[in-house]
């Protein structure tokens, strides 16, 4: 399901970028971007961790 630790949707490289396309008009009410804490990392680092992230 990509939601515990060590299941990721990881990019390779520095960059990345995802597109979701939907069939119909939709309103958005919210958005998260999540990252797993360091306390619960199996590595205990989250060096990975998104630094810039935009909408459009």
């Amino acid at each position: 399901t990509g939601a515990l630790p060590g299941e990721c949707w990881a990019f390779k490289g520095s960059t990345g970028s995802v597109v979701i396309e939907l069939l119909g008009t939709v309103y958005i009410t919210g958005v998260t971007l999540e990252h797993i804490s360091a306390s619960i990392a199996p590595t205990g680092e989250t060096s990975t961790a998104p630094r810039d992230f935009s909408l459009w």
